[in-house]
């Protein structure tokens, strides 16, 4: 815009200048003259770009392993042992339960059903998992954690259009007289024409326009937090009978004490009565798609110019010209995975690639200018004009995954300078 408004304001100067000077052009040579040449600025506006292709998404094969040796997986978290009903040992991050000799001894359930699936072999860390209340049988809790991860909502951000291509060029054309009409009258001494309707023309237009390289950028993004499980295993009937009696608190940290299957330590069952799982941060991923593109484009026009005289310095035309755009594009796409440690703030990165792709093609199109001169002497003019293109298809290219497509039509507006031969 301010390129525009230092062209207008020299416009305004110089044909100010011209009309202190005073003097008319000569009518006659003025309009007689048949070759005109003129160069001046376009600018153009409407164009865009479209990025197609699929969004941007994180899946949890490429985030596993994260930074701390946690495994990713899709959906809920699921449980480290999720079978309650096997006889197994489990390990925990504050504690054990495993299997003693007589846990899984068929011939307790004839003998002895409450000693079957118990355990004396058992050890706990902190005694804020054991929980006790006078006459209920305890709690122990153990907790898991470190093992695996899930991942929240995913939020995708950026868009695929961009209808702002901001393009500014350089057009030289040339014009050549075919007809004219002029309607004039005469004085009475007839030394002097007198002008009625003026001159009407029709010339053969030919142009070239120049239009260097626009860079434009689109960003689309995934992001998701990651999120940390700590399973809750929870333990009941403390020493495995309800009739165990009010017994005093564990010393902890406990671990079992070996006997027979009567004199032994505590038993608690071997298999967890239940189980539940809580998340905490532990950071943010993000998948990040960036498309560079470069357009760079030559246009030759041809066409005719139908123009009418308002007074001896200004005229209008109308022009209608076929046209035939080279457009020399080129693409980049990068694809950048990182994940944001929620504590340190520590970036890792954990994918990154990039491909890009270079293609020229020809364009057909139609484009119509209407516009104004202004005789500022006696063969050098300056105009204006504004006129809309039409493009018989859009200009495309493919990289990777993603399909880019410029749509070249749009408005324009031009200021030149111009001199009649």
């Amino acid at each position: 815009m301010k390129l525009l408004r230092n062209l207008l304001a020299t416009t305004l100067l110089l044909a100010v200048s011209t009309l202190a000077r005073g003097g008319e052009p000569p009518a006659s040579e003025a309009r007689t003259n048949t070759w005109k040449v003129q160069v001046g600025w376009v600018h153009q506006w409407g164009r865009g770009m479209t990025m197609r292709g699929p969004a941007p998404t994180i899946g949890s094969s490429e985030l596993s392993p994260l930074p701390g040796g946690y495994t990713v997986h899709d959906g809920a978290p699921t449980p480290t042992y999720p079978n309650n009903t096997l006889l197994v040992d489990r390990i925990f991050d504050d504690g054990y339960v495993r299997r003693d000799y007589w846990t899984g001894d068929d011939g307790l359930l004839e003998t002895d059903n409450e000693r079957y699936a118990m355990t004396w072999n058992w050890g706990v860390d902190d005694a804020r998992q054991y929980q006790y209340a006078a006459g209920v049988p305890p709690t122990l809790s153990f907790h898991l954690s470190g093992n695996q991860a899930v991942m929240g909502p995913e939020t995708l951000t950026g868009r695929g259009t961009d209808d702002d291509l901001p393009t500014d060029g350089v057009e030289v054309k040339f014009s050549r007289g075919l007809y004219t009409w002029t309607n004039r009258s005469a004085t009475a001494d007839d030394a002097a024409p007198g002008w009625t309707n003026g001159v009407t023309s029709l010339d053969l237009v030919l142009g070239i326009a120049w239009f260097p390289t626009v860079r434009q950028s689109m960003v689309r993004q995934a992001r998701l937090g990651v999120y940390g499980v700590e399973e809750t295993y929870t333990y009941l009937d403390y020493y495995g009978t309800s009739a165990g009696g009010l017994w005093p608190p564990l010393d902890v940290p406990y671990q079992g004490i070996f006997g027979d299957a009567y004199t032994a330590g505590p038993l608690i069952p071997e298999r967890p009565e239940s189980w539940d799982s809580t998340t905490v941060m532990l950071g943010t991923a993000r998948e990040r798609v960036t498309i560079n593109t470069e357009i760079w484009r030559l246009r030759a026009a041809a066409g005719l110019t139908a123009g009418h005289e308002l007074t001896r310095r200004l005229s209008t035309y109308l022009s209608p010209q076929v046209v035939l755009e080279f457009v020399d594009m080129r693409a980049e796409r990068r694809e950048l995975l990182t994940y944001t440690d929620a504590l340190s703030g520590h970036v890792t990165t954990l994918h990154a690639n990039g491909q890009s792709k270079h293609k020229m093609t020809l364009v057909p199109g139609f484009l119509l200018t209407a516009g104004a001169d202004y005789l500022v002497s006696e063969n050098w003019y300056l105009g204006a004009s504004i006129g809309w293109e039409w493009l018989t298809y859009d200009p495309a290219i493919r990289v990777g995954q993603s399909h880019v497509r410029f749509n070249l039509d749009g408005g324009e507006c031009s200021l030149y300078l111009g001199r009649h031969f």
